[in-house]
């Protein structure tokens, strides 16, 4: 897992995770109240331009299946499941 600070806050809100050194999910905090919201999964090893896109934009800490978008093609998308399903942490403040 590695975590970072994308827009220079000074506060983390990336969390990139990690399968034999192949990135399979991002999520990220995009409205900085330090719980993620948006996920970005890898889920086609052979495929690095699949991706599937679930935000929570009802901060229930649960995606919104409706709001579900997708690069892929063929039947890895039907298949798929984020893991964790439910995602929801807050990402720890930068130190200083």
């Amino acid at each position: 897992c590695r975590m970072s600070d994308s827009n220079g806050d000074g506060k983390l809100d990336t969390s990139e995770h990690y399968d034999h050194g192949r990135l399979v999910q991002r999520a990220v905090d995009t409205d900085g109240d330090g719980h993620a919201d948006k996920w970005v999964s890898y889920p086609d090893p052979k495929d690095p331009t699949c991706t599937v896109t679930d935000v929570d934009k009802d901060r229930d800490g649960n995606h919104d299946a409706a709001q579900r978008t997708h690069t892929c093609t063929g039947s890895v998308v039907a298949a798929f499941t984020p893991k964790p399903l439910r995602f929801t942490y807050a990402l720890p403040a930068a130190t200083k």
